[in-house]
């Protein structure tokens, strides 16, 4: 969770509420209109002053008799009660250091699977061609000097088709060829899989744009079929180098993050910190602040608490999924760092070597009071 999320969080929430809250006021029922029908006189005795005629009350709607209140009000209880619960339980930890509940929402992409587009090829006559093909580059964001390995899977070819598959990368503004055209060469042991490399410290400086893609021929017997994929290239604004050291210190475990930076700026770090026996994922960490060129680091800090609730002491992996430099205010876009392929492993570090400090928040104690107010106060109406 970024900082400044659960700000966010509670006034998506508080929004909500308002608007249901408003909903509940203007659905209430209202009297049914008059008819043209005349009211009903009823003689009455009042003491000894002879009858009075008074007029019968009109009936009321039955189906308009139930309140969106009666309807919703338990339903709207309990979602504030779950609303609270769970900002209380992320309250628990700080905003930057956040106990993963989904794995499969930090899952680490395999390569290839971050870009790969499938395409299936009409055959003329209202139907498709038995043969389609699933293409990629091995990842989507690539800096100046890397090597792009681009991949074709043909699937529904034939064992004796005849298959001569081909490569370029393509400026994405002019359509230009930023390179010759390669040859694909297939993949021993696999289902019909043809792969080519580029180097992109080949390509002409004056072409090279922040968007380019891959164009793919492929010619199973006397059929052409053409695929691209997109992908992003360009310099990094900073390259992450290593981890010089780790401690537990106080109630955080601090992780330090050596860059080498090219550009000065605000950046931004988004990191996961694993456990390095099942891989599994444990705290998400995050951190931001401003660096200046040459060499400069980055301070992650994972709280003992969220470490104890993810259960684990290490020894850890930690991944860095994303960093960038924020755009400046005459700049149109964020600038991306080169990250390493690989995480960085970590010591264990015993829970008692941590402080048993509780984070606390009392702002977001207040929130967390206001969410279950709206709750009691939902029930309170039925």
């Amino acid at each position: 969770m970024k900082p400044g999320s659960r700000k966010k969080l509670f006034a998506a929430v508080l929004t909500i509420a308002i608007c249901v809250m408003l909903w509940q006021f203007v659905s209430r029922p209202v009297e049914p209109p008059i008819n043209n029908q005349k009211d009903e006189l009823v003689i009455e005795p009042v003491d000894q002053q002879g009858p009075v005629a008074v007029s019968k009350p009109p009936k009321p709607n039955k189906s308009n008799s139930k309140t969106v209140d009666e309807f919703l009000g338990a339903d709207l209880a309990d979602k504030f009660d779950e609303l609270a619960d769970a900002y209380q339980q992320t309250a628990r930890y700080p905003a930057n250091s956040q106990v993963i509940v989904d794995a499969d929402l930090v899952a680490t992409k395999k390569p290839f699977q971050e870009s790969e587009v499938e395409l299936k090829f009409p055959d003329g006559e209202g139907g498709e061609l038995p043969v389609s093909l699933a293409a990629a580059t091995d990842k989507f964001q690539y800096f100046n000097g890397e090597t792009i390995i681009a991949r074709v899977i043909i699937n529904g070819a034939q064992e004796n088709d005849a298959i001569n598959a081909t490569a370029v990368v393509v400026s994405g503004v002019s359509n230009e060829e930023l390179s010759a055209e390669n040859a694909l060469d297939f993949i021993r042991d696999t289902n019909n899989e043809y792969r080519a490399e580029f180097d992109s410290g080949l390509f002409a400086e004056k072409s090279i744009v922040s968007e380019m893609f891959v164009k793919f021929n492929v010619d199973v017997n006397e059929q052409n079929l053409i695929a691209t994929v997109p992908f992003k290239f360009g310099t990094a604004a900073a390259r992450l180098d290593s981890m010089p050291y780790t401690r537990a210190e106080g109630e955080f475990l601090l992780l330090p993050l050596q860059f080498s930076v090219f550009e000065s700026g605000y950046y931004f770090v988004d990191a996961i910190l694993e456990d390095a026996s099942s891989g599994r994922p444990l705290v998400q960490l995050q951190t931001e602040g401003r660096m200046k060129s040459g060499n400069d680091i980055m301070l992650l800090r994972a709280h003992q608490q969220a470490l104890k609730d993810a259960g684990s002491q290490g020894p850890y992996n930690l991944r860095v999924r994303n960093a960038f430099r924020g755009a400046e205010p005459s700049e149109v876009a964020d600038t991306p760092v080169a990250l390493p392929l690989t995480g960085f492993g970590l010591p264990a570090v015993a829970f008692s070597e941590y402080e048993d400090v509780q984070y606390t928040d009392p702002d977001v104690q207040q929130r967390i009071d206001f969410l279950k107010g709206l709750g009691s106060g939902s029930k309170s109406e039925e």
